[in-house]
């Protein structure tokens, strides 16, 4: 952070918020009880996930009993069906990176049905401490969308990290975070004007973690237009350039769709 005459603002090293569901609103669906044969066929596949990710897979299809009221609310269930035809989508983007992430900082994969914080539906969510990462799987929630958020909660774990160059990511900043912001379609489109403050979406200029993670989701996912918000932002590039190294030595051997090398 830093420049404008304005004094550089830290955020502590507590986990940074869930990703906030901005497509659609599940709050108020109801879940179906699970087929006893789709259920033994998500446990077979949640089992054979982990065998070819090192990631252990946790697919909740029932409530819990022994859970409260709020909490049972907060976590619902996952309809196994959809939870079977998201698993592809979900293995490939885990499989995009290397043992050093998956199985190390990355650990344990939950699947819910619903995870809302205080009423609010979220996509997911990253636990750096327990190397954990919450995933909402609904069907009308696109598959691109869990795509983009298994790379956005990734690199939170990634950020996260105690060797995470926090001070050398922050000197690229000329604008001080806002410390504000939630992320909405407006700040998923973001262009040229938000660009030029040195931030890939409005969301990303709340604090350094989301600034890391919206640029990492972007990057993996659209690496055509995080080149291009480079090209209009010296800030941009300078970042991406530091998130290229960042990921070389956390993940050595991971595909950087955005570099010459991807």
């Amino acid at each position: 952070m830093g420049g404008m005459g304005r004094p550089r603002r830290r955020f502590g090293r507590g986990e940074p918020l869930p990703e906030p569901d901005d497509e659609f609103d599940f709050s108020d669906d109801d879940e179906d009880d699970p087929d006893d044969d789709d259920a033994a066929e998500l446990s077979a596949a949640a089992d054979a996930f982990t065998a070819r990710t090192g990631v252990r897979l946790h697919a909740r299809i029932a409530a819990d009993d022994e859970e409260d009221a709020a909490e049972q609310e907060a976590k619902g269930p996952v309809d196994a069906p959809i939870a079977l035809r998201a698993l592809p989508v979900i293995e490939r983007t885990v499989l995009h990176y290397p043992e050093a992430v998956r199985g190390n900082l990355l650990r344990h994969l939950h699947l819910y049905g619903r995870f809302q914080m205080r009423g609010i539906p979220f996509l997911g969510c990253a636990r750096p401490n327990a190397a954990r990462v919450n995933l909402a799987v609904r069907r009308r929630t696109p598959m691109a969308s869990l795509q983009r958020t298994l790379h956005h909660e990734i690199g939170h774990l990634v950020e996260m990290h105690p060797s995470f160059p926090e001070a050398a990511w922050l000197a690229l900043n000329t604008t001080a975070y806002s410390g504000r912001g939630h992320r909405d379609r407006a700040g998923k489109h973001a262009g040229p004007e938000v660009w030029r403050d040195g931030f890939i979406t409005a969301y990303a200029s709340k604090n350094r973690h989301e600034d890391f993670a919206e640029l990492a989701e972007l990057a993996f996912t659209e690496p055509r237009r995080a080149l291009n918000a480079a090209q209009a932002s010296p800030v941009l590039a300078a970042k991406l350039d530091l998130m290229a190294r960042v990921y070389d030595r956390m993940a050595p051997g991971v595909v950087l769709p955005w570099t010459r090398g991807g």
